[in-house]
């Protein structure tokens, strides 16, 4: 009786995360956390912007955002993520090809880029760009740079890790799901949600005392 039980715990786990969450506009990404005592202002004022269509104005906010806190994404990076937090997906993947190009070297275009292939079932395309973006995997690595804070760090790390942990179940493929779970774990060992994936994962393997613990 407990294993079923247990067998039904991991299938709604495993429903509830099958989706790829939406892109939002600020909120993820490596470098976009805010730093303590930054002024975030002028980010809510372009979201209002962006919403009534005022793209110049938007636009302007960004830039005023930047110039306050140097350690933002590129302006043309954070308006992708509002095209994309609206639906405006063509506009997206159009500026999102633009600031690849003038940005090579930010992790967070290959961020970007892995969760909107995520988001189209791209699953192979996104693990590249969620590889590259860690600075894992390939010949070309990219990562975060060293003058990011830990704080930047820890948070491309936790987006990078929980992508290609949605692929890896996508796939069924169970062990690279647990490892990068249990990576996950170590960033935010508070998180119910996260032990719950990795509780399922580890059952899927077999290990059922493991993701009993976990669960």
């Amino acid at each position: 009786m407990e294993k079923k039980l247990i067998s039904l715990f991991v299938w709604f786990t495993l429903a509830a995360v099958a989706l790829a969450a939406p892109i939002d506009d600020f909120s993820t990404g490596g470098s976009l956390a805010p730093a303590p005592g930054v002024d975030m202002a002028e980010l809510t004022a372009a979201r209002a912007a962006y919403a009534k269509g005022r793209l110049e104005e938007c636009e302007a906010q960004l830039k005023m955002a930047k110039s306050k806190s140097p350690g933002l994404p590129p302006v043309d990076l954070m308006l992708c993520r509002l095209h994309f937090s609206h639906k405006r997906t063509a506009a997206g993947k159009a500026l999102l090809e633009k600031v690849a190009a003038e940005h090579t070297e930010h992790p967070e275009v290959y961020l970007l880029s892995g969760n909107v292939a995520l988001s189209e079932s791209r699953l192979t395309d996104a693990y590249v760009h969620f590889e590259k973006a860690l600075g894992v995997g390939g010949t070309v690595k990219i990562g975060a740079p060293d003058s990011w804070s830990q704080e930047q760090k820890d948070a491309l790390l936790r987006e990078g890790l929980s992508g290609l942990t949605t692929i890896s179940e996508r796939r069924k493929d169970w062990f690279k799901a647990q490892l990068a779970l249990k990576e996950l774990v170590k960033l935010s060992p508070g998180d119910a949600k996260v032990r719950d994936r990795l509780g399922a994962a580890l059952f899927m393997l077999g290990r059922e005392d493991e993701a009993l613990e976990q669960f």
